[in-house]
């Protein structure tokens, strides 16, 4: 059997400035590498983007936003981002930089939109009962920030720049004991050869 390919780094996506303005931050879970946010503010965690805030509705009112009133926040957002020609909108970017946000306004338009998806998004995000679940998630990553905070910690008690450079010296050195090890076993295989 081929030896496990390595991974290839999955390079970022390029950071939301409408989430980060909001407080929330876009993370990884670790196995499934599936994006989830966190607000470090509000402590909360979730498996979906706050769609009503990135349109600019107070979401604690999530019940009561009608359909007509996610146009109105979906079109002052498209007035945001989208160029005007003539008194019209066009579908060109005032800045290609925004496309990120671009993109989560029309992901956050298009999910509280449809009845279906709407009603999925509360219910796994915002409900109490999606709330007391998603506990479980904000205290994971809250574990694993205070587990990154001791390997930093660690790595400068060390003498290492930061946690990742710690990671490599301690996979090389391991890498060459394993090495000088398989050395040492063929000399003494050498030696009981010559024995016999």
């Amino acid at each position: 059997p081929e030896p496990p390919k390595p991974e290839e780094p999955v390079e970022p996506e390029p950071e939301s400035l409408i989430l980060k303005g909001l407080g929330w931050a876009v993370c990884q879970l670790p196995v499934t590498k599936l994006p989830y946010y966190y607000s470090a503010t509000r402590r909360e965690a979730r498996t979906r983007p706050p769609y009503y805030s990135v349109l600019g509705l107070d979401e604690t009112k999530f019940r009561n936003w009608t359909k007509e009133d996610i146009w109105k926040a979906f079109f002052l957002r498209k007035n945001e981002y989208k160029v005007k020609e003539e008194g019209a909108l066009t579908e060109d970017l005032i800045d290609r930089d925004l496309a990120v946000d671009w993109n989560l306004v029309m992901e956050a338009f298009h999910v509280l939109n449809d009845q279906e998806a709407r009603a999925q998004y509360e219910v796994d995000n915002l409900m109490p009962h999606a709330q007391r679940q998603l506990q479980g998630l904000r205290i994971q990553h809250e574990a694993h920030l205070r587990h990154l905070a001791r390997e930093e910690a660690q790595a400068k008690a060390e003498g290492y720049a930061s946690a990742a450079e710690m990671h490599e010296a301690h996979a090389a050195a391991a890498k060459a004991a394993a090495e000088q090890a398989a050395l040492e076993a063929e000399e003494e295989a050498k030696k009981a050869k010559k024995k016999r």
